[in-house]
Formats: structure tokens, sequence, C-alpha cells
């Protein structure tokens, strides 16, 4: 499965599970999930000290922060093929919020967000194999 698929079907079900809390937090749900399953990831790995491996899901969901980011900006022109040709979700939030003409703005703000939390993985994977080679060094004691 592509990674664009994989980002669909995640975003997609967002908006079923969503469903019973209103048709604007449904709207919201398929951005919601594609923020809430690489984070639940990234908890899950940092609890079990697993730094590394919470890097790795760390880069993911800021990747889906920033693909959040371009849906957002598109909020106006509207160009992005939507499945099924349904509504756009972003259009339709920020129109209820009153704030579409915003939208490029929020989404500017929410791309530096995404790669700022990439950078963060890419830090925190680089401390984690830097803290593993210095675990694996022979402790000589110089006494």
């Amino acid at each position: 499965m592509s990674d664009s698929r994989k980002h669909t079907a995640i975003h997609e079900a967002g908006h079923f599970i969503f469903m019973p809390f209103g048709e604007f937090i449904s709207f919201a749900g398929g951005s919601i999930m594609q923020i809430l399953m690489p984070l639940a990831f990234v908890i899950y790995f940092v609890k079990k000290g697993a730094l590394y491996s919470a890097s790795f899901v760390g880069f993911w969901l800021g990747q889906n922060i920033v693909n959040i980011s371009v849906y957002m900006k598109d909020a106006i022109a509207m160009s992005l093929p939507l499945l099924g040709g349904g509504i756009h979700d972003w259009n339709f939030m920020f129109t209820r919020l009153n704030m579409l003409e915003s939208s490029k703005f929020a989404g500017s703000l929410t791309y530096f967000l995404g790669l700022a939390v990439i950078i963060t993985a890419g830090i925190v994977g680089i401390y984690a194999v830097m803290k593993k080679k210095d675990a694996e060094q022979p402790n000589i004691d110089q006494s």
C-alpha cells in the first residue's frame, strides 16, 4: 500500500470514528486521526524508553502534520482531488469558523509545526543512536 493510500485510509477512518461527535468534529476527524494515530505510537515508544523507535514514528507524525497543512492551505482554491469528490474538509471547517480567509496563514503555521516535529524527531533519533553507542563503549576506569 502506497504512503498516500495509508494516509487516506487513516484520514477517512477518522471521519467515521468521529461521526458520533457531530458534523464539525466528523469533518475534523480525518485530520485528527492523522495526528492521533502516530502520536499514540510516539507516546507508547517514549514510555517504553525506545527513543529510536519514537523518533521514527515522530517523523511520521511530522509528515502527517505537513500533509494536513497542504490540505488547509487548499481550503480556498479547493484544487486537491478529493476521495469521491466529497466536501473539502478544511473549506467546510474554516467557513464554519468564519476563518476561510486565514486558511493559508493557518496552513503555514501548521506546516512549520510539522517541520519542527520532523526536526525534533531527527534530533531524538540521533540522540538515541549516540546514547546507545555510549552504552556499548567499554567503561575504562582511569583511577
